[in-house]
């Protein structure tokens, strides 16, 4: 019989062409490409996939880290196609594209039953441009 196990969560802001000012007060962050800011047992991907369909930039930084709850921003400033996503910031517990933090309690056996609680709380300050604000589960076989 096949184990089925439960390996990724993860939550991604797709961002398109769109200037976001930048929040103070940053305890810990990053600019750079593909670059990640640990949380815990969580953290925060910064993914600029799409950098190629324009010139710009993203930055992630964490704001909150309390046992299972987390908060985190991200700013940004793209030119080019206004409808090509150029970059998202995402939450990860578990695996993406290889594991980065230990002791997650993943993966899970999905015969063992248990909850998967999950949930999120965004603002938004805008300035014009284009996004998309989404939120994502991803569970893997």
């Amino acid at each position: 019989m096949r184990m089925r196990r439960l390996a990724l969560g993860l939550v991604s802001v797709l961002v398109a062409s769109v200037l976001v000012p930048a929040t103070p007060a940053q305890a810990a962050g990053t600019c750079d490409d593909f670059g990640t800011v640990t949380q815990g047992k969580y953290w925060i991907n910064n993914n600029v996939w799409g950098q190629d369909s324009g010139s710009g930039w993203q930055c992630i930084w964490d704001s909150y880290t309390s046992g299972n709850t987390i908060g985190w921003g991200t700013s940004y400033g793209w030119l080019g196609q206004s409808n090509s996503v150029k970059s998202y910031a995402s939450s990860v517990l578990g695996w993406h594209w290889g594991w980065k933090v230990s002791n997650t309690g993943l993966p899970v056996r999905l015969s063992a039953n248990r909850s998967v609680n999950t949930g999120w709380n965004f603002s938004v300050q805008h300035s014009g441009g284009s996004m998309n604000v989404a939120y994502d589960l991803w569970l893997h076989t």
